[in-house]
């Protein structure tokens, strides 16, 4: 979804008459032909009779590059992508849905079903937005045309999980990477493969560009995938469901922490291929960073949709929810979309209090200010740190925000954001209690503080997984009488004992592996791996006896017994 103002017909008289938003009224397409060009009818049902649809996820495309299809007889222009997603639609549609009558499809897509030329009827519309995608029978993701690459990296996501379940998940196996051998296409690299974007490998090839569509990054996607009833990716010849590749993911995570630490590069195995792909004792690329990101934020919206409110993890989760929607926020054309695009993933007090208005009444600084003031009232009554939207302020000032107000376009550009959470709870906790609550009035956030003496030095981020050390360190580093530096160093030896690693990339890729297996557990429950359950640092069977005695030996020499 995209609700900016675009090109909605040909010439001739609109094919749009009027929607009555009391009915909950959606426009729905039946697809007639997929010759050239394509034909369609479009109709209007009421979302209270509990219509019978699928719903298509996708991403508009080049809004300047369009082709024309058929709608109620008229010639219509859209983007060629989804032009493209229309004409596979069936295919798919009819794999995941054998028992139906082909004749009974019937699709909502956003840029056809609602009236581009319309901002009162887009707000109207996005109000639904919820409902559109939890009500279909299916909803399947467009991920391109781009059919070779894609299709390869859905199949592959899939054979991951097939030779983990092979061997029952046991780490002792999957870590010795002798069963590579017999999958070659994993590992070997073709020859006079230039340097350069490419790895040379096509299977990691095809991951790498799945990963970088820009599917995983629009914030109406993520909405759509967490809300589907049955979901599914698709690409010209292959269709797979949202469940096999999510878990793909959580099991590729798990398998790719597993081999943090003293992990030699298999004799077999080229370094050129280990290095591209970010594994253990080379900082490369990440080939699945978004995909990844997406699987995270999915597993806990969804838990989060699903949790009645009165369950004992209710209020954890819903933190975590407000978290993750604030601190990362995704791409969006319209700047609006930063907000409304989430309006399906909010809890019912935010939502309802939002006002979705596209049109020139509602400014993007006045919903921005909204927001913000929603986001704080929440999170002071869900006793969580009530300034964590301050993650993304003070970044830029196009919109005339004041400096507190995250500016999520520039945001957005962004994947990764610093986290204050280990210092407040750990050095500031007792002290917050004590501090007025901050308010919000006119254009003025008022709240109480500590005051700092002067930064004199930067050392790296704690981590959350490092608490003892971390208040030892903390309280260390606090000492106006002693030297910083060596703390910090102290703090920076120990974490690259415990990773194992060269350089601060390998701390964060440890910790960021960590944070990826814990969401994995969360959302597979009792599926989830034996071996992966209750993952910690401390108690990871793996990561034990790969890091106890650099662990020890850190805390030995760096800390008192009694810290």
């Amino acid at each position: 979804m995209a609700p900016t103002l675009a090109e909605g017909a040909g010439v001739g008289t609109s094919i749009y008459q009027p929607l009555n938003a009391h009915r909950q009224e959606i426009r729905l397409i039946e697809v007639l032909s997929i010759g050239e060009p394509i034909v369609c009818r479009i109709s209007v049902v009421s979302l209270l009779e509990k219509p019978r649809y699928s719903a298509l996820s996708y991403v508009w495309g080049n809004a300047a590059n369009k082709e024309t299809i058929v709608a109620n007889g008229m010639m219509v222009q859209v983007t060629v992508n989804l032009k493209a997603a229309l004409r596979n639609f069936g295919r798919h549609w009819k794999i995941f849905q054998p028992n139906c009558d082909p004749s009974s499809m019937r699709i909502w897509a956003d840029a056809l079903c609602i009236n581009q030329n319309d901002t009162d009827e887009i707000g109207s519309q996005v109000r639904l937005m919820e409902r559109v995608y939890s009500c279909p029978d299916l909803v399947i993701a467009w991920l391109g045309s781009e059919d070779q690459k894609i299709s390869l990296a859905l199949k592959m996501l899939c054979q991951f999980v097939e030779e983990f379940q092979a061997a029952k998940y046991d780490p002792k196996i999957l870590k010795d990477l002798h069963w590579l051998k017999n999958h070659p296409y994993l590992w070997e690299i073709e020859e006079n493969t230039p340097e350069g974007n490419q790895i040379g490998n096509p299977v990691w090839d095809a991951i790498f560009f799945l990963n970088s569509l820009p599917y995983w990054r629009r914030v109406w996607t993520l909405q759509e995938q967490v809300l589907a009833p049955a979901l599914v990716f698709s690409c010209p010849s292959t269709a797979v469901s949202g469940a096999s590749i999510f878990n793909a993911l959580f099991v590729l995570g798990g398998f790719r922490a597993q081999l943090i630490g003293n992990q030699s590069i298999p004799d077999f195995i080229p370094t050129r291929l280990w290095r591209s792909i970010g594994l253990p004792g080379h900082v490369g690329q990440d080939p699945i960073q978004h995909l990844v990101r997406v699987a995270m934020l999915y597993s806990t919206m969804y838990r989060a949709q699903r949790l009645p409110q009165k369950a004992e993890d209710y209020q954890k989760l819903e933190i975590e929810r407000l978290e993750y929607l604030t601190r990362f926020p995704f791409e969006a054309t319209e700047p609006k979309d930063h907000v409304y695009g989430i309006l399906g993933l909010l809890n019912p007090r935010i939502k309802s209090k939002l006002k979705v208005d596209y049109s020139n009444r509602m400014t993007v600084n006045s919903l921005y200010l909204d927001f913000t003031s929603l986001l704080l009232e929440e999170t002071k009554s869900l006793n969580s740190a009530v300034l964590r939207f301050l993650y993304l302020a003070g970044v830029g000032n196009k919109f005339g925000l004041p400096s507190w107000v995250p500016n999520y376009p520039e945001a957005s550009k962004s994947v990764w954001h610093a986290s204050w959470d280990t210092f407040t709870k750990v050095v500031l906790e007792e002290e917050a209690r004590r501090l007025n609550s901050p308010s919000i009035r006119g254009l003025v956030l008022s709240l109480s503080g500590a005051r700092c003496l002067a930064v004199s030095r930067l050392g790296p981020k704690f981590s959350p997984f490092f608490s003892r050390e971390n208040k030892y360190l903390i309280a260390e580093l606090l000492k106006d009488s002693e030297p910083r530096f060596c703390h910090v160093w102290s703090f920076f030896r120990l974490a690259l004992g415990i990773t194992n690693g060269t350089c601060v990339d390998d701390i964060w890729h440890f910790v960021l592996l960590l944070e990826f297996v814990q969401s994995m557990e969360k959302f597979l429950g009792d599926s989830c791996p034996s071996y992966l359950k209750g993952t910690t640092l401390e108690n990871t069977r793996g990561l034990e006896e790969v890091h106890q005695s650099n662990f020890q030996s850190g805390l030995n020499e760096h800390m008192p017994p009694d810290a």
